[in-house]
């Protein structure tokens, strides 16, 4: 009998042993897998104690697991982070419901936020009684800051940082149905800088672009808090007012109202201004105007297309830069028969190129202000000017700027479907400095997006140039569009652009605006 019983104990120390070893390996097999799941995955208690954690919850904390175990929420998160996963963990265990979405981390990386993709579940025994709950959680920051960023971008001026057209307005909307009785004491103020075009190309983009934050500095500075600032596109601000009898009543404390003198020197720049407009319009009558070309470069420094660029060839004053003249065409409307003379040139030389193999393969980029997009028979005179010239539509690429597509979004969208009929390109030109939304830009029907130079310019040391220059990129690849940076003058910048994945150049480095001629001349030698 006491043999049966040592044999029997025997026996039985033999399968906890076994059993032990099993679970032993079991255990082992459960946290390799788990260990190898690069999301963070744990188990706490009714108490939100830690029971277990992977390996890769241990690399996030920061420490050993044995570290982690037994401990809260509290002795390893701040106090925000703290209350916003008890506020989740109280959730699921005391309703039992699962929880899936975002949770936000504020302790780790320097105070930068980090996004959690969460999912948690509770956890029973074989009671179907609640005892703890399981979580599983992926690292979403990048994806988030990525959409952070487009979402900015969309709404926000890059340089200015002010809100741009579109996000200005909505803003605005939104006050006014809150309280429609705004509207009886609030105005809206345009405020524009004079002449800020001929700054930029006499003084250089940069000169310009701290000009604009001057002003931006001083119209945030004066603005109070319930007031709102926004750029609308270019020189243009705008500042949304209410509570003007309050305003007014600050303003006649301080004195009455200011007073502008005129002075001899306003007449001067009047007379001035209608000498050019008469001059201009002569201009357009007796042919004084001829374009001058600058290359377009692929990856390997080849020219594959040019852009064209109006010069007044003026009797007095010789060669003139467009931004002498430019700005007043568009105010006065002459912008639309010069455009024409600009087109029909532009299409004559694409024709003359056709006939000499080593300028054949070249399209012609022309610029296209608002005023002749919009004008009723732009298309008409477009398809009459190929016809007439024999210019293959599909070399010619027309240039639109984003402002001026805004405009009137449906309408530019028709037009732009109508040229894309005739086989034309369209490329939106200096992109990223408008304020259309991602959502309109899918609509539009180009080929081309040009990267504005003033991403360009600081592109080399600039991290949020190359942020922004890498979002337009990758916008032009999942759009299926190409991409081309304006304004390239340094190969350190040709070099970024390229590593970003922008293959096509225009600017100073490869070769400043030159006549059709000279340009052919070389094409020829090469």
């Amino acid at each position: 009998m006491l043999g049966l019983t040592l044999f029997a104990a025997s026996r039985l120390r033999r399968e906890v042993k076994q059993r032990k070893r099993r679970l032993t390996e079991s255990e082992s097999l459960r946290n390799t897998i788990l260990d190898a799941v690069d999301a963070c995955i744990y188990i706490k208690d009714l108490q939100f104690r830690y029971l277990y954690v992977n390996q890769a919850a241990s690399k996030l904390f920061n420490r050993p697991a044995a570290d982690i175990v037994g401990k809260k929420d509290e002795d390893l998160f701040d106090r925000e982070t703290v209350k916003h996963l008890n506020e989740i963990d109280h959730q699921v265990i005391e309703k039992g419901e699962r929880f899936a979405g975002e949770e936000v981390d504020t302790t780790r990386n320097n105070n930068l936020t980090t996004y959690f993709y969460s999912v948690k579940i509770p956890l029973r025994d074989a009671g179907n009684r609640i005892v703890g709950l399981c979580g599983i959680s992926t690292d979403i920051s990048e994806q988030r800051h990525f959409r952070d960023t487009i979402e900015k971008l969309s709404k926000y001026d890059a340089l200015t940082a002010l809100p741009n057209r579109s996000y200005f307005f909505e803003q605005l909307e939104k006050r006014l149905q809150n309280n429609a009785m705004r509207l009886m004491n609030a105005a809206l103020i345009i405020i524009n800088i004079d002449d800020f075009r001929s700054l930029n190309d006499t003084q250089g983009h940069r000169v310009g672009d701290l000009l604009l934050i001057a002003v931006t500095n001083t119209i945030t500075s004066l603005c109070r808090p319930n007031d709102l600032a926004g750029r609308l596109v270019g020189d243009s601000f705008v500042i949304y007012v209410d509570e003007l009898p309050t305003l007014y009543a600050q303003a006649k404390s301080v004195g009455r109202g200011t007073i502008r003198v005129f002075e001899p020197e306003m007449e001067a720049l009047a007379t001035a201004r209608s000498e050019m407009e008469r001059g201009l319009r002569q201009a357009i009558e007796r042919n004084e105007f001829i374009l001058y070309y600058q290359p377009q470069i692929d990856r390997t420094d080849g020219i594959i297309g040019v852009e064209a660029l109006v010069r007044w060839q003026h009797p007095q004053q010789g060669l003139t830069s467009p931004a002498s003249f430019i700005p007043l065409a568009e105010l006065t409307g002459l912008i639309v028969p010069l455009g024409k003379k600009v087109l029909h040139m532009a299409c004559h030389q694409l024709a003359l190129w056709q006939t000499c193999p080593a300028t054949q393969h070249l399209t012609i980029a022309v610029n296209v202000s608002a005023k002749e997009f919009f004008d009723d028979g732009f298309v008409d005179y477009v398809s009459h000017t190929l016809n007439e010239t024999g210019a293959p539509p599909e070399k010619l690429e027309l240039e639109l700027t984003e402002s001026q597509l805004m405009q009137d979004v449906d309408a530019a969208i028709k037009k732009m479907q109508a040229l894309k009929q005739k086989g034309i390109r369209l490329a939106l030109d200096d992109f990223g400095t408008g304020y259309s939304s991602l959502s309109q830009i899918q609509q539009l029907p180009v080929d081309q997006l040009k990267i504005d130079a003033v991403f360009v310019r600081d592109l080399v040391f600039n991290r949020n140039d190359i942020a922004i220059v890498q979002t337009i990129i990758n916008l032009g690849k999942a759009l299926n569009l190409d991409v081309i940076a304006e304004g390239v003058e340094t190969q350190a910048q040709r070099d970024v652009l390229a590593q970003l994945g922008c293959h096509k150049y225009q600017g100073f480095f490869y070769g400043k605006p030159e006549p059709a001629q000279t340009l052919t001349e070389n094409l020829m030698v090469t």
